[in-house]
């Protein structure tokens, strides 16, 4: 039990160059998600639209 709190365990190096890269990819990945999520939106929008054009507006107040 002597040795087990002044155990160092060793340490992963990572060069700096996929350190670097990695912020661009992760933009990436965010900016392709942004774009994805926001044409599931659009969709969305675009149906329930149409969907009120063909309905009375009572339909959805939630009067009887």
């Amino acid at each position: 039990m002597q040795g087990f709190y002044t155990y160092i365990p060793e340490t992963n190096y990572v060069p700096r160059e996929y350190s670097v890269a990695a912020i661009p990819l992760l933009l990436f990945v965010v900016l392709i998600s942004l774009v994805l999520v926001l044409n599931l939106l659009y969709f969305f929008i675009l149906v329930l639209s149409e969907v009120c054009v063909q309905c009375p507006i009572w339909l959805f107040s939630g009067v009887p």
